[in-house]
């Protein structure tokens, strides 16, 4: 659904048609997306981040305080206040992501943290006494030699419980098999590997500057554990792909699907003994028919001099599978 909104105090148009700073006062309308609702806004060019932020914070529908924002435009969230709509290459139609989380949102996590915590308490003094099965020791790859083609840093929400698990979590798709020999591969380096806060539900992962750094949702939306590690690995490879394309495209999916299909081979073949999150049983096939659903039209007539040939492979691309679309969806690198 999307919204319209007019602009209110963001940037003084004087009866000349022209800014305070001379410019003239033509606009431009685009749209903000914030936890699954699409705003429609209207503002003259010169202006600026910080006065864009100023609107947002007064929307009725947002209301999150400026402190909190954080707007991605083309997967890339550093942009000085002082920037405005024109200088950002804002045109018609563009979309930005808005991510940030409330107080009230705020609060609430913490509550739920504090009673996922209180029965993670109760069932470790309900199973006190009862002896435990020794665990398997886990292989990794931390004993190789270290690489620079990998994440640099890994950083986990503060609060929580259970931080530890998060991080062992994180460090395990790190050390994946598959994950590790595609970031050799293609000499991909990324500053950070965090936890996505789990406020933001309507998020599954981003990919800020082309691996400044990369954000995954690790937590169920009950807060009383963590997501299959082969489901938020499939994310991971997802933001991956967005350190070669930006868009959702067709050059973008079918790297998606090499990656997929290049992580589930290398694991395959160096599966590991153990694995505390992994669901194998539950494992779906990311490259199975990639032409089954999707959201594609294809029209019958290729239109220009391209061949048909072209057109068909082209429209099989952008056919997206049920799990490509949710992933898709849930991606904060948005056109």
């Amino acid at each position: 659904m999307a919204f319209s909104e007019t602009p209110t105090n963001v940037s003084a148009v004087q009866s000349d048609g022209t800014t305070a700073d001379g410019q003239d006062a033509v606009t431009v309308t685009f749209t903000v997306a914030y936890k699954g609702a699409a705003h429609t806004i209207t503002l003259p060019t010169p202006t600026t981040i910080a006065a864009l932020k100023e609107h947002l914070a007064a929307i009725p529908t947002i209301s999150l305080p400026i402190p909190s924002q954080k707007l991605l435009f083309k997967g890339k969230s550093n942009h000085d206040d002082s920037m405005t709509l024109s200088s950002l290459g804002v045109k018609p139609n563009a979309k930005l992501l808005l991510v940030g989380s409330s107080a009230s949102e705020i609060t609430a996590v913490q509550d739920a943290t504090a009673h996922a915590a209180t029965l993670a308490s109760r069932r470790r003094a309900a199973t006190a006494g009862t002896p435990s099965r020794a665990s398997q020791p886990v292989r990794t790859l931390a004993s190789l030699e270290a690489e620079s083609y990998t994440f640099q840093r890994i950083e986990t929400l503060p609060g929580f419980s259970d931080t530890a698990a998060a991080r062992k979590l994180l460090e395990r798709l790190r050390d994946d098999i598959g994950i590790r020999t595609i970031m050799r591969k293609y000499k991909w380096m990324v500053g950070v590997l965090k936890e996505l806060h789990p406020a933001d539900r309507t998020i599954l992962g981003f990919n800020e500057n082309k691996g400044q750094q990369i954000a995954l949702r690790l937590r169920t939306n009950d807060l009383d554990g963590f997501r299959h590690f082969d489901t938020i690995r499939k994310v991971l490879l997802h933001e991956l792909a967005h350190m070669v394309h930006s868009e959702h495209n067709a050059d973008f999916h079918a790297l998606n699907r090499l990656l997929n299909r290049e992580c589930d081979a290398s694991n395959k073949t160096h599966r590991l003994s153990s694995e505390r999150f992994y669901n194998a049983p539950n494992e779906e096939q990311v490259d199975a028919p990639a032409f089954e659903g999707g959201t594609f039209v294809l029209g019958g007539r290729g239109g220009g001099d391209r061949p048909m040939r072209e057109v068909l492979a082209e429209a099989a691309l952008l056919r997206l599978t049920k799990e490509e679309e949710e992933l898709t969806k849930g991606c904060g690198v948005k056109k």
